[in-house]
């Protein structure tokens, strides 16, 4: 799942960006952790912001990044894209929340939610919801 494993987070933002068809970058959020455990974390509740948050949506996958930290990079085909819940919130915030986060890592555990504030945050919703219906 995702770009060649020795394509820098840069390299990879730079192929994302000519083949997807949706696109928000520059955009600022936040990440929420919620009783999240990973090797080496462990956060009751943290929120970090974000001011270089981008998202890409490419006719196979969604891939999202935090700068040039990739947060999340699922394939469209991959079952555990249901498991992606997107919504817009005051019609310019996309949300993308993952409750359990086991079931992307089995090292980690607890949630994470993805808030991102553009003004294409209904298109995009409405592309991912599409793809995840057509899965169904």
């Amino acid at each position: 799942m995702g770009c060649v494993a020795s394509a820098s987070p840069s390299e990879e933002r730079l192929q994302l960006q000519k083949e997807a068809v949706l696109v928000a970058e520059g955009c600022h959020g936040s990440v929420t952790y919620r009783n999240f455990s990973a090797p080496g974390k462990r956060f009751g509740w943290k929120k970090t912001w974000v001011r270089n948050a981008s998202i890409y949506v490419l006719n196979d996958k969604v891939a999202y990044f935090s700068g040039n930290r990739r947060l999340g990079n699922v394939e469209f085909a991959d079952a555990r894209f249901q498991h992606l819940q997107s919504s817009v919130e005051d019609g310019s915030v996309l949300l993308l929340c993952n409750e359990d986060c086991s079931i992307f890592n089995p090292k980690m555990s607890g949630s994470v939610d993805v808030r991102i504030s553009t003004a294409n945050a209904a298109d995009l919703h409405a592309m991912l919801l599409s793809h995840q219906q057509e899965r169904c």
